[in-house]
């Protein structure tokens, strides 16, 4: 049974018993393994770069290909530029590329939850969308949840000062992901501080994130 690594910038994590999805931003286009599972976004750091609608144009050329799984990562992000309405303007149209295509969406969100929720309610629930990185509070947790959103967790999880150690608990294991994203740390790591946090055997935490996966990416089952 696999290890599903849901979100990450470090290609190498991809071996015989992890299934990694590789994200890429805008600089990283020229660098793609289509031979693995990946998702491409425009980080909301980048909202303001040149040439945004050729890389939207490039964004909907690789929808076709089919380990082009999802848009992502792709967001808000409050603490730095550019400003807000730029890049909640390239994230919409983002979005328009996932409802368009019925891609799921990987986001970034730093300190603009009540725009991403605002801009989540004017979509239809049929395009999913999770939260990568998430080390938010439990009440977060539960808010997201509620809305709709999967939660993916990273090596956060190791650090004990965290406010998601109380807050793992009040995510619903069929909403869940785990995630290596830009750590060092490997994603069988974060499995075990998983399991050992929720006293659940990684097996059967294998075998649930194997379950939300097929179903968030609607794609066979693993």
């Amino acid at each position: 049974m696999v290890y599903i690594d849901f979100h990450t910038h470090n290609t190498l994590q991809t071996d015989g018993d992890i299934i990694a999805v590789n994200s890429y931003g805008t600089d990283e286009l020229h660098t793609i393994d289509f031979e693995n599972f990946f998702t491409v976004g425009i980080h909301p750091w980048n909202a303001g770069a040149e040439q945004l609608d050729k890389y939207l144009a490039r964004i909907m050329d690789y929808t076709n290909n089919p380990k082009m799984i999802g848009i992502g990562e792709v967001g808000l992000d409050k603490i730095r530029e550019p400003s807000i309405d730029i890049q909640q303007k390239v994230f919409i149209e983002q979005l328009n590329i996932a409802y368009h295509t019925q891609k799921p969406v990987t986001i970034h969100c730093v300190k603009a939850w009540d725009e991403l929720l605002a801009t989540k309610a004017k979509y239809s629930d049929k395009l999913l969308w999770a939260i990568h990185g998430f080390n938010g509070s439990h009440q977060l947790a539960k808010q997201l949840v509620d809305k709709g959103f999967y939660l993916s967790v990273g090596s956060s999880i190791l650090n004990e000062q965290t406010k998601l150690q109380s807050a793992l608990a009040h995510i619903p294991l069929n909403r869940l992901f785990l995630e290596t994203d830009t750590s060092t740390v490997g994603i069988r790591a974060i499995y075990e501080a998983v399991s050992t946090r929720l006293d659940i055997s990684i097996k059967n935490i294998k075998q649930q994130i194997i379950n939300n996966f097929t179903e968030f990416y609607q794609i066979e089952p693993l």
